[in-house]
């Protein structure tokens, strides 16, 4: 895209909120997602999504980031870096992946509202580490179908105060 002089700002402006996804940066447009979906491409690990860029230059263009769909993939983990950066994330859909364990450290999401984790091989729900500040925690909906987890996680009501929908259906309990 063709660089804009700080005389163009205004219709740089003008064009971003019609669009609704380009900003101007500096000299150059960047796109500002609010809806990636990564779903059904065997991802191993969301760090290496990065490709070719630093990581940090990806969490910096995701900083907006509403909903990341990255269902039917082969995550085993989510990482704690991305927690700290994608400070507007409401729904995070991790279905059909390889979690054997509950990432905790996603109450740490700071408008988090919604994450789906059915479907996969979660066995173990411990407590996220600071339980204290997982009680700012936004989440309304957690979706655990469909895994291996044999005991309720009774910590859930002392960290999620919003929570409305827990869905354990189909697991060991």
């Amino acid at each position: 895209p063709k660089p804009f002089s700080s005389d163009d700002d205004a219709e740089a402006e003008s064009r971003r909120k019609s669009s609704g996804g380009l900003r101007l940066k500096g000299s150059r447009w960047a796109i500002v997602l609010r809806h990636l979906d990564v779903s059904a491409n065997e991802i191993e690990t969301l760090s290496a999504a990065a490709g070719g860029e630093g990581e940090a230059s990806v969490l910096e263009r995701l900083k907006e980031l509403e909903h990341l769909a990255a269902s039917q993939n082969c995550l085993d983990s989510f990482p704690v870096s991305w927690t700290r950066s994608l400070e507007s994330l409401k729904k995070l859909d991790l279905q059909h992946n390889v979690f054997e364990s509950f990432p905790g450290h996603l109450f740490q999401l700071k408008a988090i509202q919604t994450i789906d984790l059915s479907h996969n091989k979660i066995q173990t729900m411990s407590a996220p580490f600071d339980l204290v500040q997982t009680r700012i925690c936004l989440l309304v909906e957690l979706d655990l179908a469909y895994n291996r987890i044999s005991a309720f996680p009774i910590w859930l009501g002392q960290s999620t105060p919003n929570l409305t929908q827990l869905n354990l259906s189909h697991n060991c309990i």
